[in-house]
């Protein structure tokens, strides 16, 4: 089965961007730097344009939100707030952070139906009850040939919303528990998990209880992936917060530099022999918002309007 991959991505310049204490107490990636003020700014601008530049250099077709608010220090990763599916459906979020809820904006909203065929928008907020959180294709990973969607539990990923999303795009739902090298459970699925095009990028060690393990060792590899296990002390240093994408030459693996050298030489050579590997140095990004490059991406599955996004307004 044709596996769905996209061209199509929309960020976010880091208008905002800083360390977030209202999302800290469940991400333990999130640290504080010595850096600080005009030169911390000046070096988030940097990594993000590089990162910008770089993607849409390699045949990314990417449009980027201006207006982010200095309001939202996280809005500089999208994939959280929203998905798109199938070229029909974009589907809306609830966030735990209550700043991160100002993220979904009814001028972006107007933005991307500028850019974007949109025929339904779900909003899947006023499905949630009190403590019920899903944050996108950070709590879950889409196998979208393969119509399963990948969940493991977490403040922010709440089991009843997933099987709702499940049920509306009719995924089989494989949920299961994660921690990391604290004991805490990991905050974010794809923190441990990556399924692109023949590839899936797990860290199996991570789930703890051997029949889910098992599990979802099972799914993936029952679909013809090839599985990349890494070591819990690798998802902490975001090896699996990868994405592949089309582009130029075929399919990229976008991952963060500091990821990438934290492979093993046999799966660097992997990645090498089978997708073309862009390395992106967002080490700032990683140690402040606690999320890397494939946090920074939103898909975008949905049918673009006639634009040249070089003409972004």
């Amino acid at each position: 089965m044709k596996r769905q991959v996209t061209n199509k991505a929309f960020t976010v310049r880091p208008r905002g961007f800083g360390y977030n204490p209202e999302t800290a107490a469940t991400n333990p990636y999130q640290h504080e730097v010595d850096l600080q003020g005009e030169a911390l700014e000046l070096e988030i601008w940097r990594e993000y344009a590089s990162f910008y530049r770089r993607i849409r250099n390699h045949g990314v077709y990417t449009i980027e939100d201006l207006n982010s608010s200095k309001d939202t220090p996280d809005a500089i990763f999208p994939n959280n707030w929203f998905s798109t599916h199938d070229n029909e459906l974009m589907i809306l979020y609830p966030m735990m952070a209550e700043n991160r809820r100002k993220e979904i904006r009814p001028d972006l909203l107007e933005f991307l139906h500028e850019y974007y065929e949109i025929p339904e928008i779900w909003d899947l907020r006023k499905e949630a009850r009190d403590d019920e959180y899903l944050e996108g294709t950070g709590s879950m990973i889409f196998d979208r040939a393969h119509q399963k969607v990948y969940a493991c539990r977490s403040a922010r990923t709440n089991e009843r919303l997933v099987k709702l999303v499940a049920e509306r795009l009719s995924y089989e739902a494989i949920i299961f528990d994660a921690v990391g090298s604290d004991g805490n459970e990991v905050y974010h699925t794809n923190i441990l998990l990556s399924i692109s095009d023949k590839l899936a990028i797990c860290c199996l060690e991570a789930i703890t209880d051997e029949q889910q393990r098992e599990q979802v060792k099972s799914s993936l590899v029952g679909d013809g992936l090839h599985l990349m296990e890494i070591s819990i002390a690798q998802m902490e240093n975001f090896c699996a917060n990868a994405i592949v994408m089309d582009g130029d030459h075929g399919h990229w693996i976008f991952m963060s530099k500091r990821a990438y050298e934290a492979l093993d030489p046999e799966q660097q050579e992997y990645l090498e022999s089978n997708l073309q590997v862009l390395e992106l140095d967002v080490e700032y990004i990683e140690k402040i918002g606690g999320g890397s490059v494939r946090c920074m991406i939103a898909e975008m599955f949905l049918k673009p309007k006639l634009f040249d996004p070089d003409e972004q307004k």
